[in-house]
């Protein structure tokens, strides 16, 4: 009753989305998951050059961290913005992208 129990409310939980819900839950567990492989990742392939360079075993790794957390906070705020309101700035937003890539284009080899 016990494990199986929880294997099933779980699998129904994952089955399911919420109506409600403004997210796909099944592609938030994913990416949560792609995270933490890429953060154990980071972690192994740069153990040893961390070391060398900053004499602190996990310094790429607090790094990586870091910038998950920050990037999980914004993507946060920005589920809590309605959908309609992408749609009537989605132009604006295009011409910013383009001007971006323009940016990179032109700075990239300096940085």
């Amino acid at each position: 009753m016990g494990l199986s129990n929880v294997k099933h409310n779980i699998g129904n939980w994952l089955k399911h989305p919420a109506p409600e819900a403004l997210f796909d839950r099944q592609l938030v567990w994913i990416a949560l998951g792609l995270m933490l492989t890429g953060l154990i990742m980071v972690t192994s392939a740069s153990f040893p050059i961390s070391s060398r360079l900053t004499d602190q075993p996990f310094h790429f790794m607090l790094r990586h961290a870091t910038f998950l957390v920050l990037a999980i906070g914004t993507s946060a705020v920005i589920l809590q913005v309605p959908l309609e309101q992408w749609f009537k700035k989605s132009h604006y937003l295009l011409w910013v992208s383009f001007g971006l890539l323009i940016v990179v284009l032109l700075a990239g080899k300096s940085v």
